[in-house]
């Protein structure tokens, strides 16, 4: 909701014929694998911690 605000804040600062450029990538998903590896870190940390 954060970056809807502040693309819509954005686009409202420009005239109507105005677009964004090219150049700005869209985020991309991560991957499951990323998803995975990342879930795997945080679950090793937390049985690190003893929790």
């Amino acid at each position: 909701m954060k970056q809807l605000r502040a693309d819509v804040a954005e686009r409202l600062k420009h005239a109507a014929s105005w677009s964004p450029s090219a150049s700005v990538p869209a985020p991309s998903k991560p991957t499951t694998e990323e998803r995975l590896t990342a879930l795997e870190k945080r679950v090793t940390a937390l049985e690190e911690k003893g929790v």
